[in-house]
C-alpha cells in the first residue's frame, strides 16, 4: 500500500509539471534544487537526486535550460516514442542536413535539457546533452551525448563522443565506438562493432572504421 501512495504521489508531481506547458503568463523564476526533486520542475538545476515518471524536461515555454547534475531517474521514460517515431529519426535523414562535405545540424535553438551524471530509465529518455551515462531497457535519444550510452535496442543521437551500446545504433557524428548488432553513422571518426557496419566510407560485417 505505501508503494502505491508513493506511486500516485509522482504521478501527481508529474502531471502538475505538465499542466503548466500551457502557462505563458507569471512565469516563475528559475532555482536551484538541492538533494532530492521531483521532474518535471521548474528549476534551472537540480543538483543531486532528480525522479519523474516519463521526463526530465523542464514544463514546455519556459526561458530556460534545465540542467541536472548527479542522478536523474526516470521511472518510465519515453523509450517507446523513440522506436514509434524510428522512421522520422532515420538514418537516410541525417543527410538531409548535409551540406556536402561534412555532418550539419541546426543549432539555433538553445538546449531545454542537460544531464550530467548519470540517467538511468526503465524504457528510454530524451535528453538533449547527455555528459555522463545513460541507461535504460529500451531505446534513447537526444542532441548530443558526451560519455557512455547503454540501451538494449537503441541509441540514437545526433553527436556522440564516446560510448554507444544497443542493438542499433545510429547517428549522424559518431567521435568513438559503436558497439551492436547494426551501426550507422553519418559521419564516423572511430571504430563500429557489430554485424552490419555503416559509415560515409563503406559498409562492412563484423569490424568498420573510418578516421577522416
Amino acid at each position: 500500500m505505501k508503494s502505491i501512495y508513493i506511486f500516485l504521489l509522482l504521478l501527481l508531481f508529474h502531471f502538475y509539471g505538465i499542466g503548466q506547458c500551457d502557462t505563458t503568463s507569471n512565469i516563475p523564476e528559475a532555482k536551484k534544487r538541492y538533494g532530492l526533486w521531483f521532474t518535471p520542475s521548474f528549476a534551472s538545476e537540480i543538483n543531486g537526486l532528480g525522479i519523474g515518471l516519463l521526463s526530465s524536461y523542464v514544463p514546455c515555454n519556459r526561458p530556460w535550460t534545465q540542467t541536472g547534475n548527479g542522478v536523474t531517474i526516470v521511472l518510465f521514460g519515453q523509450g517507446f516514442f523513440n522506436l514509434i517515431g524510428c522512421k522520422s529519426y532515420s538514418f537516410q535523414n541525417f543527410f538531409a542536413y548535409n551540406m556536402g562535405k561534412e555532418f550539419h545540424r541546426d543549432t539555433a535553438f538553445a538546449p531545454r535539457n542537460i544531464q550530467n551524471g548519470l540517467v538511468v530509465s526503465a524504457f528510454g529518455t530524451f535528453t538533449d546533452i547527455t555528459n555522463g551515462v545513460s541507461l535504460s531497457f529500451l531505446a534513447s535519444q537526444g542532441s548530443t551525448l558526451n560519455g557512455l550510452s547503454i540501451n538494449l535496442v537503441r541509441n540514437f543521437y545526433h553527436e556522440m563522443h564516446g560510448v554507444s551500446i544497443g542493438m542499433f545504433n545510429t547517428q549522424g557524428e559518431a567521435k568513438g565506438v559503436q558497439i551492436g548488432l547494426v551501426n550507422k553513422a553519418a559521419f564516423l571518426k572511430g571504430f563500429q562493432f557489430g554485424l552490419w557496419n555503416k559509415n560515409q566510407k563503406r559498409s562492412l560485417p563484423i569490424v568498420n572504421w573510418c578516421f577522416v
